[in-house]
């Protein structure tokens, strides 16, 4: 069964969990579905490796955020709020990756001593994360890392998924900022939206995306219990539920 596959193989059709001999044939039956001939590489995984060069990532991670959480090996989540006013208000310097999100601005010089609000607070976190990445790359000798940036975890977490593998993406931090961002926003991508959720709503509402679903809330709340509903109207808001 394979674990996981790479940006190359998911061109053909290779995905996590596919028995191994289904990734082989798609990619040796490539020309059928208009690819080239491949041929499927199989790499044994190494967890103690990855689990070294993680804790490398993780320490860098809590030189912005001590309380930060790991989802995973390779998912990270960082609350970097009291960094940034403090970033902020010493002026401390360091610099960002040339790939600073949509949160970029003008740099930390104009907001030496200043107190952050809004838009000024997510034009600094663009900056920072950008650095947070390129530390990382640099220590790991090439790892790449996907960002998002957003007003709570959640909504970092459907960003990060943007401009992958390599980039950050910010969802800005005014009420319509976000909203505009998740109304085109597919419901698979919704945090604990599977295929069958994902079928549900297609076939008994005929909604694709977040928007649609918020426009037929009152279906969504008589299609599932209370506390589903709840839920998936709450993520398709961008409210996180629990968590920093």
């Amino acid at each position: 069964m394979i674990s996981t596959a790479n940006y190359v193989a998911r061109r053909w059709g290779v995905r996590s969990a596919m028995p191994g001999f289904i990734g082989q044939a798609l990619c040796r039956r490539g020309p059928e579905f208009g690819m080239p001939r491949g041929e499927l590489v199989f790499v044994r995984p190494d967890f103690a490796k990855y689990t070294a060069v993680a804790e490398v990532a993780r320490a860098i991670f809590r030189e912005y955020d001590p309380k930060m959480t790991a989802g995973s090996l390779d998912e990270a989540y960082l609350d970097l709020t009291d960094h940034l006013h403090k970033r902020a208000r010493d002026g401390g310097g360091g610099g960002a990756g040339d790939d600073s999100g949509d949160c970029d601005g003008g740099g930390e010089g104009e907001r030496r001593g200043t107190a952050l609000t809004g838009e000024a607070l997510g034009e600094l976190a663009g900056e920072v994360v950008g650095e947070i990445r390129a530390r990382v790359k640099e220590a790991t000798r090439g790892l790449t890392t996907s960002a998002g940036i957003g007003p709570n975890f959640l909504l970092a977490k459907i960003a990060a998924d943007v401009r992958k593998p390599d980039g950050q993406f910010c969802t800005g931090w005014s009420r319509e900022a976000v909203l505009s961002f998740l109304a085109p926003l597919p419901v698979r991508k919704v945090p604990g939206v599977g295929r069958v959720m994902e079928k549900v709503l297609s076939k008994a509402l005929g909604v694709s995306s977040c928007g649609e679903l918020l426009s037929r809330a009152a279906e969504a709340r008589l299609l599932f219990t209370p506390g589903s509903a709840d839920s998936l109207l709450r993520k398709s808001l961008g409210w996180e539920e629990g968590g920093r």
